[in-house]
């Protein structure tokens, strides 16, 4: 039963719903998007790290530019548009090109086959971008059918799904070349089972809100008042129902007619060792975190923090805006040595609000279970915002080996697949 189970599942993953879906990127969804569109302003590998972690200023100008690529309308299809970072690829969208990879290896060499090159990590992305016509009760008719169901630029939003964790190619290429490795990974190693993600991967983290009766959007004011209580101890980030209009954040309409709001968004760029984090909220106060955005971005009304290193000694370097400015003098006289970076949408439970992305990620690939970290926020925070560790496991990344986003789980369930029903 347990094997037939399995199989029923992993094909229904394969061939995807034949309704539309409201959640996940589909095999139709990609096949119109294609595959996942990169930054394209700048190349992350040209980014000085000297500079991100020395030049708080540079790092927030920099943090910016990628949020003009990442917040810029895409034209997908005839007439449709959606967001860039809505482009890349979701777990199932990796799932399913692993699938068709592992597939192709002949049976007698799947225990030994060790990666797949890039000319294969290609064709495969060429593949999955055309795969939906493999699908027998996928027809042309049809498609225009479901296509022609999203008629409004906000319900052409909703196209590719409410996803809320986001990879670009960099990152699909790197795990697919080292899958065996990630198979293999026992959990808890003590060493790192894989090298380093290049440079050039990122990671995009969303938090879409759902607005209307009995569903009201939530305001978080951050700003040099607030702050005290945002870093006491023992706190968390308390929201209240927004009496303000929704306006100045991505708006989507699903098919059911549900409108959504994105909240919060959290970006994790391979630039260095240690990454660039930045994260975006909303705020219709327009509080100093968002006085510095680019003329593109001046219609959102998203705060941005951003963090590059585990310790920042000039936060006061070079900002000209007085809101700005009165914003990390205000930092600084708390005596707060360690980087801040904390989205209100997303980081939640108590001490979240005291963190910087970096302290809490260098334990990915070491803690299997959010209970730890729990733990860990009530007793002792120090350890998610300091660094403690100079080995990291899956390289900043939780992905990899936790959560609903368990890529290690994913290949594993592939792989047991084939060796239950070698002849497929």
């Amino acid at each position: 039963m347990k094997s037939i189970l399995m199989f029923l599942c992993l094909m229904m993953a394969q061939c995807g719903s034949q309704s539309h879906s409201e959640l996940k990127t589909t095999i139709a969804a990609r096949h119109l998007i294609k595959s996942p569109r990169d930054f394209y302003s700048l190349d992350l590998e040209s980014i000085s790290s000297d500079a991100l972690t020395m030049n708080h200023k540079f790092q927030r100008d920099i943090s910016w530019v990628l949020w003009e690529d990442l917040l810029s309308k895409i034209k997908i299809g005839e007439s449709g548009s959606i967001y860039l970072f809505q482009s890349w690829y979701a777990t199932d969208d990796i799932k399913r090109i692993f699938r068709h990879l592992y597939s192709k290896i002949p049976s007698s060499e799947r225990s030994s086959h060790q990666t797949f090159t890039e000319d294969e990590i290609f064709r495969a992305e060429q593949w999955h971008n055309q795969a939906i016509w493999e699908q027998a009760h996928w027809t042309e008719a049809r498609f225009k059918q479901w296509l022609e169901e999203f008629q409004t630029p906000d319900q052409f939003i909703s196209l590719p799904g409410i996803e809320r964790v986001l990879f670009n190619s960099h990152y699909l290429q790197h795990i697919l070349k080292n899958y065996r490795l990630i198979i293999d990974c026992p959990q808890g190693a003590a060493e790192p089972c894989l090298p380093p993600f290049p440079q050039g991967t990122a990671i995009i983290k969303t938090a879409w809100q759902r607005q209307g009766p009995g569903f009201p959007l939530m305001h978080y004011v951050v700003d040099q008042n607030s702050l005290p209580d945002i870093l006491m101890p023992n706190k968390s980030w308390q929201g209240h129902p927004s009496t303000f209009a929704p306006e100045g954040l991505i708006k989507m309409t699903n098919l059911s007619h549900s409108t959504f709001y994105l909240t919060g968004i959290h970006l994790s760029a391979k630039t260095h060792e240690h990454w660039l984090w930045s994260s975006l909220w909303w705020d219709p106060l327009q509080s100093p975190l968002g006085q510095d955005r680019p003329a593109s971005l001046s219609s959102y009304h998203y705060q941005m923090c951003s963090v590059a290193s585990y310790n920042q000694q000039d936060l006061r370097h070079n900002f000209s805006d007085a809101s700005l400015l009165g914003f990390y003098n205000a930092f600084s006289t708390l005596d707060h040595t360690q980087t801040w970076c904390s989205n209100p949408y997303i980081e939640h439970g108590k001490n979240n609000q005291k963190t910087n992305c970096l302290g809490c990620h260098q334990y990915a690939g070491e803690i299997s279970r959010s209970q730890d970290i729990t733990e860990i926020l009530n007793n002792d925070p120090t350890q998610l915002i300091s660094q403690y560790r100079t080995s990291f496991q899956s390289d900043y990344t939780w992905s990899l080996f936790f959560g609903a986003n368990n890529i290690q789980r994913q290949m594993q369930q592939v792989v047991s697949y084939f060796q239950t029903y070698p002849t497929y």
